[in-house]
């Protein structure tokens, strides 16, 4: 059962400023006037562009910041070529190195990758300027689930098992694909204009598929919701769907993760199942957060699970 909590409170959630900056004295030294990198040859730059302003000024109007992450600013932005609303990512840091850019570049080619999914944050394009990598994305609301947390009127047993349900179809999505996320935490949740929840921040995500020695090997999600078995063993479809059971456990139990009060994953584990009430939901976190990989549902299972429960409830 979640425990109560205070009104809602989520018009209130705005993240605090995040001011981008370049270096003083800062020269581009890989990547000058804007370049589209959306690995899409029918992707184009909004024309007439000039160089005396950065593209995102003269593509975009009503510019706003509404939130920031580990990536960098989003900002909510209205297209000059469409007259839609988009999210638009801009990168904090500016390309450190060649390195650094294949980094960065990593997420719009796994993002770019994935066909549309009602439950995956939609990717529209992605340019870089001035080093500084730019990502236009579906517009969702300015608040992830992580922000949403303590709002008695949002976070129900309903809407959690909701939003299990809908991130298990985004994984099961991904996995069909072969692509794993290894980031699923209520930080990455979005609630979409359609109402649905879907997943983004694509930043530690890789391809089963590809070969090991070529894939980039810098996936680095939260330790609160990580997998036990990736600070050992390469990283598997089931890691996904541990981290979603660690992040709906949270939100269900209204135990906070972050508390210094937990000293180790399994502490958090440990909490937010003695919080919650006996019973069908509890029973599912439980299994999705096995800490065998193998003992755990995959994704597509956990969905049937959710099927059932509602069809009793």
């Amino acid at each position: 059962m979640v425990p109560q909590r205070s009104a809602c409170i989520c018009d209130a959630l705005y993240k605090r400023p995040c001011t981008v900056l370049n270096p003083i004295n800062f020269r581009p030294q890989l990547v000058g006037p804007a370049n589209i990198v959306s690995f899409n040859p029918q992707a184009l730059l909004y024309s007439p562009y000039y160089l005396s302003r950065l593209y995102v000024q003269q593509a975009f109007s009503n510019v706003e910041q509404i939130g920031h992450g580990s990536f960098g600013v989003v900002y909510a932005a209205t297209s000059r070529a469409d007259g839609r609303q988009y999210a638009i990512k801009e990168s904090r840091n500016v390309y450190g190195s060649l390195d650094d850019r294949k980094r960065m570049l990593h997420e719009v080619q796994i993002h770019k990758s994935l066909p549309p999914h009602k439950n995956v944050v939609n990717f529209v394009m992605a340019w870089e300027e001035c080093d500084r990598l730019y990502i236009q994305i579906e517009l969702c609301r300015p608040q992830s689930l992580a922000d949403m947390r303590q709002c008695a009127t949002c976070v129900t047993e309903s809407a959690v098992l909701k939003w299990t349900k809908d991130m298990a179809s985004a994984l099961v999505h991904l996995h069909k694909h072969d692509i794993i996320h290894l980031d699923v935490k209520p930080d990455n949740m979005f609630i979409g204009a359609d109402g649905y929840c879907k997943l983004g921040d694509f930043g530690s995500a890789r391809k089963l598929a590809d070969d090991t020695e070529k894939e980039p090997k810098f996936y680095d999600g939260d330790g609160r919701y990580l997998a036990p078995e990736l600070l050992k063993d390469p990283p598997t479809k089931a890691a996904d769907v541990y981290s979603l059971g660690m992040s709906m456990l949270e939100l269900a139990s209204g135990v906070d993760f972050a508390s210094p009060r937990f000293n180790c994953r399994e502490d958090d584990r440990n909490a937010a199942l003695a919080g919650m009430n006996d019973g069908l939901l509890k029973r599912l976190f439980q299994y999705m957060t096995n800490a065998a990989p193998k003992a755990r549902p995959c994704a597509s299972f956990v969905l049937d699970i959710i099927f059932w429960v509602e069809f009793i409830l």
